[in-house]
């Protein structure tokens, strides 16, 4: 076939490219289409790890599709492009939510109105990518949903922020950005790694290749820094009071402390310093207490903020007057989520209902399809019964026409009979007549003859 002969000719030109078949599992159509994509170079993926999504006109993936901010388009593309040899532009085959309106970005787009850097790449063939093995990691509560496809598209790998902090796994950038500070930035930047803004990945997508950090930092690795400039904590004995419910955990706060040169404290007499995670203010006699915020923001500019900015107020046991943003970061987070939670399930609500709705309207539409279908065959039905009424009547007034025809025929021929009997009759008859006159003419004349004689 056609396709057959362009798979062997062309062979890998969708190479690179991540497609989602979001056709009906363990279908025919689906198992057809899925080995068109890899026996022409691409590779068959799930939804949010795809470049662009194959679906059907009105298929309920859509929404879905088009909430991942993955192109959506019809079978009619991977076929054009595999007879024509070249990745094609997705434009006139995207489906939308209606089935002929473009995908458009509802989730994780950077403004309402502008369309996000991932989705406008993925709407048309991407360029020669070259792929980098670079391995990142992304700060936590950081929406990653938008990056990941990227970073793996550049040949990028993706590490637990915690774990490659900690265990010393090598890092090109820690990926954050100032909405979603949770301290990993500072043991980033103690641990010797950059920290860098989301738009480094975006910039990257743009040039299809991965581009310096230098223009896209946030703050700079303290590696290259502690060549010239002392561990901020140097020398310093750190106390953390309290249990440490920071989101970046205890065992990371330590490893802060003594990786930026300091140590820390068993008790509050060998303390040079306490960093109050307890919220219960300083005690009298007690050393200088700071608020966590002091430790953090510290070690991510790899120098000593001034202490009076963070310090804690004399209170006795009451609460601190000054209010710790990073130590309200919990509370915070936890409305976060909760707010988060409670959108996503009334999102998922709102699918469920219009999932439900689709279904509906699709049954009620089958529903009046059939009827049509039904009136439709009663109809021709009884245009045939009609039919063949008709037909009936006609063959019935035929055959009648045709018996009178006989009749009359018969009755012609019964009349000419009896003519032609009638006419033999009389013909039988004359003779008859003739010797009656002859014997009377005798007999008178022998009447005659004898009177004569007399």
């Amino acid at each position: 076939s056609k396709a057959t002969v362009s798979v062997l000719y062309w062979g890998a030109m969708l190479s690179g490219l991540s497609i989602h078949v979001a056709l009906k599992a363990s279908t025919k159509e689906h198992k057809t289409t899925s080995k068109l994509v890899e026996d022409n170079g691409g590779q068959v993926t799930e939804l949010l790890e795809a470049d662009v999504a194959i679906a059907k006109k009105g298929s309920a993936m859509i929404k879905t599709i088009d909430e991942a901010e993955v192109p959506c388009v019809n079978s009619t593309w991977l076929r054009k492009t595999i007879s024509q040899g070249q990745p094609l532009p997705y434009d006139s085959y995207l489906l939308g939510n209606e089935g002929n309106e473009p995908a458009r970005s509802s989730k994780r787009s950077r403004e309402e109105t502008e369309e996000s850097p991932v989705m406008k790449a993925k709407r048309t063939p991407p360029k020669k990518v070259k792929k980098k093995r670079l391995n990142v990691a992304i700060s936590t509560g950081l929406d990653d949903s938008a990056l990941l496809p990227i970073i793996r598209l550049l040949g990028g790998t993706v590490s637990d922020a915690k774990s490659a902090l900690t265990e010393h796994v090598p890092l090109a950038a820690l990926i954050s950005d100032e909405d979603s500070m949770t301290g990993e930035a500072a043991l980033a930047v103690i641990c010797g790694q950059n920290v860098v803004s989301t738009e480094w990945v975006f910039a990257s997508l743009e040039a299809s290749e991965w581009l310096d950090v230098e223009p896209y930092l946030i703050f700079r690795s303290g590696m290259d820094r502690a060549k010239t400039e002392e561990l901020p904590f140097r020398k310093m004995s750190i106390l953390l009071r309290g249990r440490v419910e920071h989101p970046i955990g205890e065992l990371c706060t330590k490893l802060i402390i003594t990786r930026g040169g300091g140590k820390i404290a068993d008790s509050i007499e060998k303390a040079d310093i306490v960093v109050d995670f307890a919220g219960r203010g300083k005690r009298p006699h007690a050393p200088v207490m700071v608020q966590p915020s002091w430790l953090f923001r510290s070690a991510e500019g790899y120098e000593l903020l001034p202490i009076d900015d963070y310090k804690i107020a004399t209170n006795g046991e009451g609460p601190n007057k000054v209010p710790d943003p990073v130590n309200n970061d919990k509370a915070a987070q936890a409305k976060e989520k909760k707010q988060k939670d409670k959108e996503q399930k009334e999102k998922e609500k709102a699918m469920k209902e219009e999932e439900k709705k689709e279904k509906e309207e699709r049954k009620k539409m089958e529903r009046e399809k059939e009827k049509q279908k039904k009136e439709e065959q009663k109809r021709k039905k009884e245009e045939e019964k009609e039919e063949e009424r008709k037909k009936k009547e006609a063959k019935k007034a035929e055959v009648e026409k045709s018996k009178k025809e006989e009749k009359r025929i018969e009755e012609e021929q019964e009349k000419e009979e009896k003519n032609n009997e009638e006419a033999v009759a009389t013909e039988d008859e004359v003779p008859e007549s003739s010797e009656a006159c002859a014997s009377s003419v005798s007999e008178d004349m022998l009447i005659d003859d004898s009177d004569i004689i007399v």
